[in-house]
């Protein structure tokens, strides 16, 4: 396997004219070992953040830890904040990894407050790159959008070539439980999953299916974790629209983003040998 700045750029069975006609600068003797592709992680959450707080990884020891269990991509999350723009969002973010990744890392970006501008912010990340947009049904006041905004993005997604990712949860309604819990004294961390009820899941599964079907857009749903919920997705043969849903907690791939990479620390020629 020939590689020349990060890529493969050559494959030739051992022992052939081909593959002992290769020079390279750093040869690595696999011999006896599997070569496979690196993973790519399309959701991870580096220095985001929630509540009051932040997920414990930074870019840096979050990005060498994947090194070290095979992952050479992540897909993370920019965030907009409400009343700012999509474009700060994700300079922000771009600031936070640049020159700390180990590995490469891509953007998701996560819209927080649909409004004209945004949407038309939207039209101009998908040109440089960035074609995937996370919106919340949950987390009023944080992240929620209502159904209105959802709309009104997925029929930009549908126009722009974008893809809408969804994290499906009836949070209006989850909120109200939380706040009947409080009132009950239930604060142990098991009430944490007992007020995000199954149904409230489907429910909103079901309601962000519908809208993309009204929109002709793709819709991504983001770690389904009720049976319930996954029994909204239609037979292929009868979809009105793409849609994917990711089961918690695996990973599965997602369109192209932009990106950016830390290869240039890495020899320009590499050549793997079995």
């Amino acid at each position: 396997m020939l590689i020349e700045h990060g890529r493969i750029a050559a494959l030739a069975a051992s022992g052939t004219t081909a593959a002992s006609a290769w020079t390279a600068e750093h040869v690595i003797d696999a011999t006896g070992k599997y070569v496979i592709p690196g993973g790519v992680d399309a959701h991870t959450h580096m220095e985001f953040p929630f509540g009051g707080t932040f997920s414990a990884d930074t870019f840096e020891t979050g990005t060498r830890a994947a090194a070290w269990g095979g992952t050479t991509t992540i897909v993370d999350f920019a965030v907009q904040g409400v009343g700012h723009s999509l474009r700060g969002g994700l300079d922000a973010y771009h600031a936070k990894a640049d020159g700390k990744c180990a590995i490469d890392y891509a953007f998701h970006m996560i819209v927080s407050d649909v409004n004209e501008r945004t949407l038309k912010e939207m039209d101009l990340l998908v040109e440089e790159g960035v074609t995937s947009f996370k919106l919340f049904m949950a987390y009023p006041g944080v992240f929620y959008s209502d159904d209105g905004q959802i709309l009104r993005a997925m029929q930009r997604a549908s126009d722009n070539g974008g893809l809408i990712m969804m994290h499906a949860e009836n949070g209006i309604a989850i909120d109200v439980l939380v706040e009947q819990a409080l009132a009950r004294g239930e604060t142990d961390p098991r009430y944490h999953g007992e007020v995000r009820k199954a149904l409230l899941e489907a429910e909103a599964t079901h309601r962000a299916i519908q809208l993309a079907r009204v929109a002709d857009a793709p819709l991504y749903v983001v770690h389904v974790s009720a049976a319930e919920a996954s029994r909204n997705w239609p037979p292929p043969a009868t979809r009105a629209c793409t849609s994917s849903a990711r089961p918690a907690p695996s990973t599965c791939s997602c369109p192209p983003t932009t990106s950016r990479s830390p290869r240039s620390r890495a020899p320009s020629t590499c050549a793997v040998r079995r």
